[in-house]
């Protein structure tokens, strides 16, 4: 799409320009108000009412080095922002963006590579994380999620986190289909179509260090991916899988955030586990993963 209106062209490390903040309804862009009527499953709505909603150029709550267009805006709750602004790039013109995030951004790294781009970072503490935003894409980072040093990258696809995901450092999470193939044919070449991936991580799972996942890729809730492992195939719920590519090595299993007891946010997600497979068989004997 064309990209016109009033430009910023922010500098890194620049003050930014404080703006009004509209919090009513009735002050959103239709773009916003359209995001704000369909949250993720993953991340718990907010009202309206305790909400800022500011154009990305102008707002006090993002350091920007870039240029963006008069479409883009960010929505936020200034109380979990703890006064700290969202560093984002933008790498090229981009316009029609939203970006509602309900956390202190302290390790959280966004650029934006495309327009028509969304983002939703739910509440919770320590995600350390870069976002590649690529045009036409959707990322969501649920409640209470955590990241230790994560990459994510989109372009014209959808990368979804659940809530009380652990994600350890050096994590990779790439749902991009940056370059076409060619087929090439008696008849000439041939351009394949172009897809469009979904990465979908369940609520409660653990991605070891150094994890790559890429394609179109579904793990099932309360799962553990070892450390090192390539996931290019849907996972189900409650294993441990690691390997390149990565296979599973146990069934009905979970983890806890404490090696020594169950955490009390782990403890929810366990009951809710069992309640649903009572009728499960055991896990394996016991045995030594590297699940870093």
């Amino acid at each position: 799409m064309s990209v016109t209106g009033n430009w910023r062209k922010g500098r890194r490390g620049a003050t930014p320009v404080v703006a009004p903040k509209p919090t009513a309804t009735g002050e959103m862009p239709e773009t916003v108000k359209t995001m704000l009527q369909a949250w993720p499953e993953a991340v718990t709505p907010v009202p309206a009412d305790q909400l800022v909603v500011e154009p990305i150029a102008t707002s006090s709550a993002v350091k920007l080095d870039g240029e963006v267009g008069p479409n883009c805006h960010i929505v936020y709750d200034p109380d979990a922002m703890g006064g700290r602004p969202l560093g984002l790039k933008a790498r090229r013109p981009v316009d029609d963006v939203v970006i509602v995030i309900l956390r202190r951004p302290a390790g959280l790294y966004m650029s934006l590579n495309g327009s028509n781009a969304r983002a939703w970072i739910g509440r919770g503490s320590k995600l350390t994380m870069a976002v590649a935003l690529g045009g036409s894409s959707m990322v969501v980072v649920g409640d209470r999620t955590t990241a230790q040093g994560a990459r994510v990258i989109t372009d014209r696809s959808t990368l979804r986190i659940g809530r009380d995901a652990m994600i350890s450092g050096d994590v990779v999470l790439n749902s991009a289909d940056q370059h076409g193939v060619v087929d090439l044919t008696e008849d000439g070449a041939r351009l394949r179509p172009v897809r469009s991936p979904e990465i979908g991580i369940g609520d409660h799972v653990w991605l070891g260090m150094r994890t790559l996942i890429i394609g179109s890729v579904d793990i099932g809730s309360g799962s553990i991916i070892g450390a090192g492992s390539i996931v290019t195939r849907d996972l189900p719920t409650n294993v441990v899988a690691a390997g390149n590519p990565a296979e599973i090595r146990r069934r009905n299993v979970t983890w806890s955030r404490d090696h020594d007891r169950i955490d009390p946010v782990s403890d929810q997600y366990i009951q809710s586990a069992l309640a649903t497979q009572a009728h499960a068989a055991p896990a394996e004997p016991e045995q030594r993963e590297d699940l870093t």
